[in-house]
């Protein structure tokens, strides 16, 4: 499972799985699932699909999640450096409640998915450290404002005559002006269905959240909040 939980290539990366293929976009740490699952997926009663449970523990938490959300992939009470999910969002239901491939298709066309990575936030670095480390390669960097009660910048790649606008970072700053998190989303010029992807810490935990920009980014701050009460309502306590 680990192996496939830690992809995070920057290329289509397309692992073939119960007889069919799972495709992730990573691109630059994106999660969006590009396929859906195959038809095996589907031979579920709708009714029994959050039955099916199994017990996984990071940084010393322990989690009872529905199998619907992880498609089966994780050895029951397994210790795990991350966990990813996917989902169908406002109300983070299973894709598998779709009455097929179609619908379920229809609704990642549509902006509804949403996926989330988890990891032990005592391991990775700040939030401050992962920006500088992420602008390495950027040909320049423009702050653009305050959007959503974030600092707005834009990144460029390309070159110095003919940048290229690669991403657009929405940064959240506390009282100090100490970043707390921040967002990284497609440009919405460079992408017919831009997604964000929201890195944040809590409760020993390091969040990657990612959705539908015109749907979701606006309403960032609760988007947050319903991805940490998604997670505790499964937490064993």
């Amino acid at each position: 499972m680990k192996k496939f939980l830690l992809i995070t290539a920057t290329l289509l990366i397309s692992t073939a799985v119960l007889g069919g293929v799972y495709v992730y976009y990573n691109a630059e740490k994106y999660l969006h699932p590009l396929l859906i699952p195959p038809d095996y997926y589907w031979q579920t009663n709708s009714e029994d699909i959050y039955s099916k449970t199994g017990i996984l523990e990071i940084a010393e938490r322990e989690f009872e999640i529905p199998v619907a959300y992880v498609n089966g992939r994780f050895i029951n009470g397994q210790k795990e450096g991350t966990i990813f999910m996917s989902y169908i969002l406002p109300d983070f239901k299973s894709k598998l409640e779709m009455e097929n491939k179609d619908e379920l298709y229809k609704k990642q066309l549509d902006g509804f998915t949403g996926a989330m990575l988890l990891e032990e936030s005592a391991i990775r670095p700040s939030f401050k450290t992962m920006i500088e480390n992420r602008k390495r390669n950027l040909k320049k960097s423009e702050v653009a404002g305050i959007v959503n009660g974030l600092k707005h910048e834009k990144w460029f790649r390309g070159t110095e005559e003919e940048p290229i606008l690669y991403y657009d970072i929405f940064i959240e700053l506390n009282n100090k002006n100490k970043i707390v998190s921040f967002i990284e989303c497609t440009p919405e010029t460079k992408a017919a269905s831009p997604r964000c992807s929201h890195r944040f810490r809590n409760n020993s935990l390091l969040y990657q959240v990612s959705y539908s920009r015109s749907r979701y980014f606006p309403d960032w701050k609760n988007q947050r909040l319903k991805a940490i009460e998604f997670l505790e309502s499964m937490e064993i306590k």
